[in-house]
């Protein structure tokens, strides 16, 4: 039982900073997308995109890795990519 508990922490410490590596990755994929597609957007998928983009790089400075992420998810999807 021991085992598992700090079997459980280390992969849980290993993750998180996987996790935010992956953040400035895949926001700056969305502001790449944003640049080649933007256009093909109305006015009012532009503005929750880029409000959706800036709320993943506020969450990654917080910390809050996993809801940057999902940021960066909903804005794809608002993409419609």
């Amino acid at each position: 039982m021991r085992s598992l508990l700090i079997v459980s922490a280390l992969l849980i410490g290993l993750a998180t900073p996987a996790l935010a590596n992956q953040c400035p990755r895949e926001i700056a994929a969305l502001d790449a997308m944003l640049r080649q597609h933007g256009s093909m957007l109305t006015p009012q998928q532009q503005a929750q995109v880029k409000q959706l983009r800036d709320q993943a790089e506020q969450a990654h400075k917080a910390g809050r890795h996993q809801e940057s992420l999902q940021a960066v998810q909903q804005a794809h999807k608002a993409m419609g990519m």
